[in-house]
Protein backbone atom coordinates (compact mmCIF):
# COMPACT_ATOMS: atom_id res chain seq x y z
CA UNK A 1 0.00 0.00 0.00
CA UNK A 2 1.13 3.21 -0.70
CA UNK A 3 2.07 5.49 2.40
CA UNK A 4 1.86 9.22 3.44
CA UNK A 5 3.66 11.49 5.35
CA UNK A 6 1.55 12.22 8.74
CA UNK A 7 3.08 14.83 11.37
CA UNK A 8 2.56 13.98 15.04
CA UNK A 9 -0.66 15.60 16.44
CA UNK A 10 1.62 18.62 18.35
CA UNK A 11 2.69 19.59 15.07
CA UNK A 12 1.05 21.84 13.03
CA UNK A 13 -0.78 20.30 9.76
CA UNK A 14 1.73 19.65 6.52
CA UNK A 15 1.04 22.96 4.48
CA UNK A 16 0.02 21.24 1.41
CA UNK A 17 -1.84 18.17 0.87
CA UNK A 18 0.66 15.38 -0.60
CA UNK A 19 4.06 17.63 1.54
CA UNK A 20 6.67 15.32 2.20
CA UNK A 21 9.92 16.65 4.10
CA UNK A 22 12.78 17.16 1.40
CA UNK A 23 16.25 15.65 2.60
CA UNK A 24 17.70 17.26 5.54
CA UNK A 25 14.22 18.64 6.98
CA UNK A 26 14.29 19.34 10.14
CA UNK A 27 10.98 20.06 12.47
CA UNK A 28 10.88 23.95 14.77
CA UNK A 29 12.07 22.35 18.15
CA UNK A 30 9.22 24.23 19.56
CA UNK A 31 6.80 21.66 18.27
CA UNK A 32 7.90 19.16 20.63
CA UNK A 33 8.98 15.62 20.07
CA UNK A 34 6.85 13.18 18.45
CA UNK A 35 4.90 10.80 20.40
CA UNK A 36 6.67 7.82 20.93
CA UNK A 37 7.00 4.80 18.23
CA UNK A 38 4.79 7.83 15.84
CA UNK A 39 4.64 6.23 12.61
CA UNK A 40 5.87 9.37 10.37
CA UNK A 41 4.94 7.46 6.96
CA UNK A 42 1.54 5.07 7.75
CA UNK A 43 -0.06 3.24 4.87
CA UNK A 44 -2.42 5.05 3.27
CA UNK A 45 -5.76 2.94 2.29
CA UNK A 46 -7.22 3.64 -1.03
CA UNK A 47 -10.86 4.11 -1.94
CA UNK A 48 -11.69 0.90 -2.08
CA UNK A 49 -11.02 0.25 1.26
CA UNK A 50 -11.96 3.63 2.82
CA UNK A 51 -16.08 3.14 1.48
CA UNK A 52 -15.80 -0.92 2.00
CA UNK A 53 -19.06 -0.45 3.44
CA UNK A 54 -20.58 1.45 0.62
CA UNK A 55 -19.26 -1.10 -2.28
CA UNK A 56 -20.38 -4.37 0.31
CA UNK A 57 -23.96 -2.24 0.81
CA UNK A 58 -24.29 -1.87 -2.86
CA UNK A 59 -22.56 -4.19 -5.16
CA UNK A 60 -23.19 -6.95 -3.00
CA UNK A 61 -27.19 -7.38 -3.32
CA UNK A 62 -27.08 -6.22 -6.54
CA UNK A 63 -24.36 -9.46 -7.27
CA UNK A 64 -26.82 -11.36 -5.87
CA UNK A 65 -29.56 -10.22 -7.58
CA UNK A 66 -28.12 -11.29 -10.91
CA UNK A 67 -26.74 -14.70 -9.79
CA UNK A 68 -29.97 -15.82 -8.87
CA UNK A 69 -32.41 -14.02 -11.31
CA UNK A 70 -30.80 -12.59 -14.79
CA UNK A 71 -32.57 -9.83 -14.30
CA UNK A 72 -30.35 -7.50 -12.91
CA UNK A 73 -29.42 -6.81 -16.73
CA UNK A 74 -32.31 -5.74 -17.43
CA UNK A 75 -33.12 -3.43 -14.32
CA UNK A 76 -29.76 -1.74 -15.16
CA UNK A 77 -28.58 -2.54 -18.58
CA UNK A 78 -25.59 -4.45 -19.70
CA UNK A 79 -23.05 -1.41 -19.39
CA UNK A 80 -23.78 -1.65 -15.63
CA UNK A 81 -22.37 -5.27 -15.00
CA UNK A 82 -18.74 -4.76 -15.01
CA UNK A 83 -18.88 -1.27 -12.90
CA UNK A 84 -20.51 -3.69 -9.96
CA UNK A 85 -18.24 -6.36 -10.65
CA UNK A 86 -15.11 -4.03 -10.68
CA UNK A 87 -16.69 -2.65 -7.27
CA UNK A 88 -16.99 -5.92 -5.81
CA UNK A 89 -13.28 -7.00 -7.07
CA UNK A 90 -11.86 -4.16 -5.40
CA UNK A 91 -13.44 -4.75 -2.15
CA UNK A 92 -12.33 -7.95 -1.79
CA UNK A 93 -8.83 -6.92 -2.66
CA UNK A 94 -8.97 -4.15 -0.53
CA UNK A 95 -9.92 -5.88 2.23
CA UNK A 96 -8.01 -9.64 1.57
Amino acid sequence: MPTQWSPPPNWPPRPTAGWTPPPGWQPDPSWGPPPDGWNFYPEVKGWAAQHALLIVVLAVPMAIAYQHSGRLIEIFGPAHLPVLLSFTSAYLVANS
